[in-house]
Formats: structure tokens, C-alpha cells, sequence
């Protein structure tokens, strides 16, 4: 029997395997000037001159020169995360502006650029429905950029008409389930178009399932953040926190610290120091938590924008929701502000929802294309019904409101105040921080066009809440003819439905993720049901005594809601057991009674208190 052949084995201090030095000479001589390749415009040297890098640095006797290993450690040592799309956005905005030029001050020229807008009743030249949504949404997102690429530049722009986004599937008006069964029925065309409005907000509001999938994921993200970090939550804000939210809205998340949820709240923007560790903490949740090994099946192509206030966006797999957490300050003063206003409109919900997804088949509604975000939209509406009387008192009569307001404001004279309602000269008394205006006296900065809205915020005097919104000339273009639309068809009193020109085809473009997102409601639902069956069993067996406590488990104090969320529901890759702990609570004293289930052992159920009762 023979002995099996001992292997060679290097014995040298600095071994490495074969592979370190097959890349040491036949790739790293090129890996450098292949990226400066890419990275400027110079010519590469030819690779017979490169020479490679040493193995050892201490035998070549030149302390500049890395060995291959140290070279690779010290690239560790100072790695840092960035996303692709901001590493190069200076230098692509840059070569934007010198590829599309002057902005088009004419319709003529806007065709000239962009050629003809989508028409969804021509298909001459697209295969099927999903060529014309493409090229709408193409269409869109090319007037926008070139008018956010004009606002920088300090340029105008000629406005545009911007037509609803089309469908994958061409549905009639008949069909829509807000539309009128026999249009001539109420010959009072407002009053039909009231009770449009309604149904549409009852169509667009999330149904009960809907609110369990939306929820669930809140608690879903809460659990993955909390086990990386411990020592911040997750608070929920925005449309979501004053009730406002539709069913396809976003979901806005605020990260802090525990320790500073007791603090007074800061109009100020964060310091350079804040912002460096939100966006470290940000980073950290985008890489560890939701593009982790565990969490990348659950998460879409997370991302990280910087802003004034830092947040990173994510989409769920499961419901399809895009969810933001944003390291913001507190929002408590502008909630308060929306609660108020909605106290003394009740009609100002219905004509939200309407407005919101107006803007939303026009793709006007994103805040980083140049659209209006909610919180500006929602001051907007506040401010036509202030300035505008509503002689009706009704959604209707807020919506004609609104657009006719809007259609003809002139915002290159004047700007609005919300608290105290009025008007102001906005070159006299432009809303600027102390900062900025000692850079504008300075000349460090450069005034924003003269064509921008200015609206001044009613929790922060400093704050303009338009000065972000760099479509605005598209979006006035667009209201004045919907404001003609709307006269002529309420005039006529027989198309079947009244919002067909304001909504567009939001029926055909939503029910597939609406389909979704139901499905994905219905099957937390259910594994809430199940979870809570056995824990019920368990707890007859126990004969333990159940200890109550009280608070508020969201933090959903404005919410008008009528269920509260369940724990974060996720399906099981791996068949264990764990002890599980009941949880069982109501809201608004309505006595429903919701129980679900949390298998993650040790781990605290509740990152604030809670309303309702709590058994373990």
C-alpha cells in the first residue's frame, strides 16, 4: 500500500494562493485603467508598460508601493457605501444639460424634442397597450426632468398639457366602480358630481384587508430594523399618521432614537454631524437589513436619496407597497395643522383623494421629478377654500375650487400664506431662512426663478412649501384644461362619469396591485386567525393569570382607522417551533378583537406603548 503523496506546501511568510497571483499579473495591471477608462477621457496606457504591483513592500524597499493582500485590506478598511445613481449625479446632471440645451419656450419646440404625446386612442404604431403605457410614461418623465433641468439652470420653460398615464387594459367608463349607472337620472349635475366624489374616495380609501397587508408590513419593518438597531424605532408619519393615506400611498417611517422622543420638536434641519450619522444608520438598514441575506427575498431594489433630510426607499415583494424612512425632524406641528383643517372641512378627504390621484396618473405627485408631495397638495386645497369661498360646502364644490384657483394664480406676483390666510408680494417678502438669505446677499447662491410657487408652510414661516415644485407651469397648463373639461361635461350631464377627465384610467392602472395587495391582506388575515386559534388553546392549557397593559401600539394617535395593525406576518422558510405570545387588542371601542402572533423568541413585541390589552 502506497503512502499518499505529501503536497507541496509554501512555507514563505507572505504565501498566497495561485489565484492572488494569476490577478496580480494578469488582471490588476488592467483593472486600473479600464476604470480610468471609464471615468475620464484619457488614453490608456498600453498594459506592457504597467507594471504590476509588488508582492511584498518591505522587499522592494519603496514605501509606496502595496502589496496585493495590504492593498485589498486597506480598500476594506476604508470602504463606504454609495448608491450608483448618486455617485455620478452631479456629472450626469451636467451632461444632461449639455445634451438636451435650452429649454423649449414654445409647444412647437417641446414637439420638435419630444414629438407628439402618447394619444391611448391611437395605436398606429405600438404592438399592444403595454408599447403605449411605456411611451406615455416615457413622455412624462422627459417633460419633467427637462423643466427640473430648466429651474436650475434659472431658465423658463414653456407649460405643457400632461394627459393621464394609460392603461394596460382599456376599461369603459361604465364599468368604473365610481361612475353612474344612468348618468340622466340626476339631472343636478354637482350633486352627481358629490356623490361621485364619494365613491371614489370609498374606491380609493384601503379596505379592510388592504389595511391589514399596509399594517403588516409596518410591523414587518419595525421587527428588521429593531434587530439591527436596537436602539432607534420606527415612527409612523405623514398620510398614513393623519389618515389621508390611499390604499396605494406610500408609507412614510421616521427614524430616531429612542432616546429623543420626549425631546421638543426642531424646525431647524439637521447639522452636518445628524445628517452623517442618519445617513450611516440609513446604510446600514439598506445593506444589512433590507438587502441582507435574510431580507432580500422581501424587499425590492432598495435605494438611498440624499436630501435635506436623508431617507432610503424600498418597495415589499409581498403587498408591492413602496415604503420611505427618512431621518426627518418631528412632524407634529404639521399634523396638528392638517387635523385642524380637516375639523373645519369635513369634505376636504374626499377631495384629497381625487386631487392625489390626479396628479398621480400625470406623474406629478413625486417630489425628487419636481411634483407636489402631500403636504404641500393638502395646504394647496386648504388655501383655494380660504381664498375662494365654496359656496356649495361640498367635495364638488372644492374641487371646481381647486382648479380653477390654481389654473389662474399668478406666481410670479404673488405668493400665499395658509396661517394667516393671504397674499404677499413675493419679492419684497420672499420665504427664506436666515441662511439663505445672507448666501443670497452674499451672491454664494442664486435666486430660485421668479415662476416657482410660494407657499408659505403654517407650522414653519420659513418653510416654502413650492419651492420644489419645478413643474408647476405643466401642472397649471394642466388645470386649465381640466377646468374647461369639467364646465363642458357638467354642462352636458351625460358622460358616465364626471372624473373621467381629472382621474384618467386610475381604475385600469391600479386593480392589478390593488389585486395584489388584497390577496396579501387576505393571507395575513389568515395567518392571524391560525396564529391566534392556537395560541387560545395554549392559553386554556396554561391557567395563567393574563397581565394587562395600556398605551398605543403604532403611535397612531390622529389615524382615523378602524383596525390596528397586526404583528409583522412572514412566511416560514424553515420548519421550527418556537413559544409563541399572544397579543390581543382593540380599537375604538368598536369591540373588535384582532390577536397575532410573535415567533421571534426574545425579541420585544411593541416599540411603544400600546392601547388595548397585551396577554403573554
Amino acid at each position: 500500500m502506497k503512502l499518499p503523496r505529501a503536497r507541496p506546501a509554501c512555507l514563505a511568510p507572505n504565501c498566497f494562493s495561485p489565484s492572488a497571483l494569476l490577478y496580480q499579473n494578469f488582471v490588476a495591471p488592467y483593472y486600473a485603467t479600464r476604470q480610468h477608462r471609464l471615468s475620464s477621457s484619457a488614453p490608456a496606457p498600453e498594459a506592457a508598460e504597467h507594471k504590476s504591483p509588488k508582492v511584498s513592500p518591505k522587499a522592494s524597499g519603496c514605501s509606496n508601493e502595496v502589496s496585493f493582500g495590504e492593498e485589498r485590506s486597506i480598500a476594506q478598511a476604508k470602504i463606504r457605501y454609495f448608491e450608483k445613481d448618486d455617485q455620478n449625479k452631479e456629472k450626469s446632471l451636467k451632461d444632461w444639460k449639455k445634451q438636451v440645451g435650452p429649454a423649449p419656450k414654445s409647444v412647437e419646440e417641446w414637439n420638435k424634442v419630444l414629438g407628439p404625446a402618447p394619444n391611448p386612442s391611437d395605436r398606429d404604431g405600438l404592438r399592444d397597450r403595454r408599447g403605449l403605457v411605456h411611451a406615455s410614461e416615457t413622455y412624462v418623465e422627459q417633460l419633467l426632468l427637462r423643466a427640473r433641468l430648466a429651474c436650475d439652470a434659472g431658465e423658463d420653460y414653456a407649460p405643457m398639457l400632461i394627459r393621464p398615464l394609460s392603461g394596460r387594459a382599456l376599461i369603459p367608463e361604465q364599468k368604473w366602480p365610481w361612475s353612474a349607472k344612468a348618468p340622466q337620472a340626476n339631472p343636478d349635475a354637482m350633486s352627481r358630481l358629490t356623490r361621485e366624489i364619494n365613491d371614489f374616495y370609498e374606491y380609493a380609501k384601503p379596505t379592510r384587508a388592504e389595511t391589514f397587508a399596509r399594517k403588516n408590513l409596518v410591523e414587518q419593518i419595525r421587527a428588521d430594523v429593531r434587530a439591527r438597531l436596537p436602539n432607534h424605532i420606527l415612527e409612523v408619519f405623514g398620510s398614513e399618521r393623519t389618515g389621508l393615506a390611499l390604499a396605494l400611498s406610500d408609507i412614510d417611517l421616521r427614524l430616531v432614537k429612542r432616546d429623543d422622543l420626549d425631546q421638543q420638536a426642531s424646525d431647524k434641519p439637521p447639522t452636518p454631524e445628524e445628517r452623517r450619522d442618519a445617513l450611516r444608520n440609513l446604510y446600514d438598514i439598506r445593506y444589512k437589513v433590507l438587502d441582507g441575506s435574510k431580507n432580500a427575498a422581501r424587499y425590492f431594489e432598495p435605494t438611498v436619496r440624499h436630501a435635506r433630510y436623508p431617507l432610503i426607499g424600498v418597495q415589499d415583494r409581498g403587498s408591492g407597497l413602496e415604503v420611505q424612512v427618512v431621518a426627518s425632524n418631528d412632524t407634529a406641528k404639521q399634523r396638528k395643522c392638517i387635523q385642524r383643517y380637516i375639523e373645519e372641512y369635513p369634505y376636504i378627504r374626499q377631495t384629497y383623494a381625487v386631487i392625489k390621484t390626479m396628479l398621480d396618473q400625470r406623474g406629478l405627485s413625486d417630489v425628487f421629478r419636481g411634483g407636489f408631495g402631500s403636504y404641500p397638495l393638502f395646504m394647496m386645497i386648504v388655501v383655494s377654500l380660504q381664498q375662494q369661498q365654496n359656496q356649495r360646502r361640498d367635495a364638488a364644490g372644492a374641487l371646481i375650487n381647486f382648479l380653477y384657483y390654481w389654473a389662474y394664480f399668478r406666481t410670479k406676483e404673488k405668493g400665499v400664506s395658509v396661517s394667516p390666510p393671504g397674499h404677499f408680494d413675493k419679492k419684497e417678502n420672499p420665504i427664506l431662512t436666515d441662511t439663505l438669505k445672507a448666501k443670497l446677499d452674499a451672491g454664494t447662491i442664486k435666486p430660485l426663478p421668479d415662476y416657482l410657487l410660494s407657499l408659505r408652510d403654517p407650522a414653519d414661516e420659513t418653510n416654502d412649501l413650492g419651492r420644489k415644485a419645478t413643474s408647476i407651469l405643466h401642472a397649471q397648463a394642466t388645470l386649465r384644461y381640466l377646468i374647461a373639461s369639467m364646465i363642458e361635461n357638467l354642462n352636458a350631464n351625460k358622460r358616465p362619469s364626471l372624473l373621467a377627465e381629472i382621474v384618467g384610467e386610475a381604475y385600469s392602472r391600479d386593480r392589478v396591485r390593488r389585486e395584489k395587495l388584497t390577496e396579501h391582506g387576505l393571507w395575513v388575515q389568515q395567518q392571524v386567525q391560525k396564529s391566534s386559534e392556537g395560541a387560545e388553546e395554549e392559553q386554556a392549557t396554561a391557567q395563567s393569570t393574563p397581565h394587562e397593559t395600556e398605551g398605543d401600539i403604532h403611535g397612531f394617535l390622529e389615524a382615523d382607522t378602524k383596525l390596528a395593525a397586526p404583528v409583522g406576518i412572514r412566511p416560514a422558510r424553515k420548519k421550527k417551533r418556537y413559544r409563541q405570545h399572544e397579543i390581543r387588542y382593540t380599537v375604538n371601542n368598536e369591540g373588535d378583537d384582532f390577536k397575532g402572533i410573535d415567533n421571534r423568541e426574545g425579541t420585544p413585541v411593541l416599540d411603544q406603548p400600546f392601547t388595548g390589552t397585551l396577554r403573554t
